[in-house]
């Protein structure tokens, strides 16, 4: 996992009407990249805040990533060598998206775009991913690195 600076530099949150957007924001961010929202907004299809995690998926493809979705388990969560996406259910039993960066130590260090970046337990996030449903992605060489930091 990068540095928590690095994280905090490329972490989206509260400047996108979809929680699945600004998750792929900000892991095009990570990845050193840079797409307009509005691009994201469009290609997701998303509607009234509303993605798809198939959706996401798809629009990180027409941009030079690499998805897999598919479902995971905790153990598995830790081992990633990228941030992913994981599809939640938030405290008003909401589903929804956050980034996972990693883990270190005893906390999983997540991406809550309504909130910012938080360190959760590992029983705190087997609660919070009950659905195990993830997006990895990963740059491929069509991938466009721009260095804004």
């Amino acid at each position: 996992m990068k540095s928590f600076n690095f994280i905090r530099k490329t972490f989206v949150f509260r400047d996108i009407p979809s929680s699945g957007v600004m998750c792929l924001l900000s892991i095009i961010k990570y990845h050193k990249g840079y797409k307009d929202p509005a691009y994201l907004l469009s290609a997701s299809k998303t509607t009234n805040g509303i993605t798809l995690l198939s959706d996401l998926a798809k629009a990180a493809e027409t941009i030079g990533l690499s998805t897999k979705t598919g479902s995971s388990t905790i153990d598995n969560l830790k081992k990633f060598p990228n941030p992913v996406i994981l599809h939640v259910r938030n405290d008003w039993g909401e589903y929804d998206f956050v980034v996972c960066y990693g883990f270190n130590r005893n906390f999983f260090l997540v991406g809550v775009p309504s909130w910012g970046l938080m360190e959760f337990r590992e029983d705190e996030m087997d609660v919070l991913w009950e659905s195990r449903l993830i997006l990895y992605i990963e740059p491929t060489n069509l991938f466009k690195r721009k260095f804004l930091f």
